[in-house]
């Protein structure tokens, strides 16, 4: 899998078991062994991987997955990672991965934030008036969280649902939380998003947090914010409870 590659958010031990099999193949050839090894990313069709929704994978064919094979063999490649990966799409979703050299150079050569021409930076929105704050940190959010939560359309993430209702989990929540602590120098907690948040409520609680929220607005994402974390308290509470269990 390509998971090997690019790691796979809540299935470390997947991803591990996958590298293993390449340092099999290494291995096998520093041995003067044949073996190849190919990382391959979503298959169509086919697969336990068919069904599932990716934000950064497009499927591959079987029909074009049996002509990479083909081609990886005539080459006598030992290791190749084949797959549709929409950098657009991952750059938007893992900001860090312009971190990383291979990465970075693609993603400097599709200018894939054209699209955020107007964002500047946090620093940059304490030069704007509340009216515009509030317009280009809705922006950047939904960019961000459409990409992580697999939206290649912008519209599906209603900025007045919740996002639980179009599909955020605890793994999307912990990513939002790190891309958002990216951009914005600030985070929402995770349990904000899990408890009912939508995007407008998670862009007032960042402009609260970075002082630059109107005063009549203030008291909704506090309010919001609170009620998460009496949940949270709350269930590690009776989380604790369980685990002390009866007494003899």
């Amino acid at each position: 899998s390509v998971a090997a590659l690019l790691g796979s958010p809540g299935q470390a031990a997947y991803a591990c078991a996958n590298a293993w099999l390449d340092a099999l193949v290494a291995w096998r050839r520093a041995a003067g062994l044949p073996a190849t090894t190919i990382d391959w990313g979503q298959w169509a069709e086919v697969g336990l991987a068919s069904s599932l929704r990716f934000s950064v994978l497009d499927p591959i064919t079987p029909d074009e997955g049996v002509d990479a094979l083909g081609g990886v063999l005539a080459a006598g490649l030992t290791r190749v990672g084949v797959a549709r990966l929409r950098l657009d799409r991952a750059a938007a979703a893992f900001p860090e991965i312009n971190q990383i050299g291979f990465f970075a150079d693609l993603v400097g050569e599709l200018d894939v934030d054209d699209a955020d021409e107007d964002w500047a930076g946090a620093e940059a929105l304490k030069e704007m008036d509340a009216a515009e704050v509030n317009r280009v940190v809705l922006a950047r959010l939904r960019r961000r969280i459409s990409a992580i939560m697999g939206y290649s359309d912008e519209s599906a993430v209603d900025t007045a649902r919740p996002l639980t209702e179009i599909g955020l989990d605890s793994l999307m929540a912990v990513r939002m939380r790190n891309t958002i602590r990216g951009d914005f120098g600030v985070e929402p907690p995770v349990a904000l998003l899990l408890q009912g948040a939508n995007l407008a409520d998670v862009a007032l609680d960042l402009i609260r947090q970075l002082g630059l929220e109107e005063q009549e607005s203030a008291e909704r994402p506090n309010a919001l914010r609170d009620r998460a974390q009496q949940r949270a308290a709350a269930r590690q509470r009776a989380a604790s409870r369980r685990k002390v269990g009866p007494r003899s």
